[in-house]
């Protein structure tokens, strides 16, 4: 897994991995904290292909979960 840092207006780190959405709900709850609710926002093009496994990662951990696309 690689690491970039991203310094805008806020600081975030980005993770470039295999496999990573999978682990976004766990790792979502880490940096978070207790669960709250969250918007998923996506494109026509890749919500088909990803939104359902982010969303369902995000709510096996607790989080309320809606989505933008």
């Amino acid at each position: 897994m690689r690491t970039i840092q991203v310094n805008a207006s806020t600081s975030y780190e980005i993770l470039i991995g295999k496999d990573l959405l999978g682990s976004c709900g766990e790792r979502c709850a880490k940096a978070l904290g207790k669960p709250c609710k969250l918007c998923v926002v996506s494109d026509d093009n890749v919500a088909p292909l990803y939104l359902q496994g982010v969303k369902d990662s995000l709510a096996s951990v607790g989080f309320e979960v809606i989505s933008f696309v």
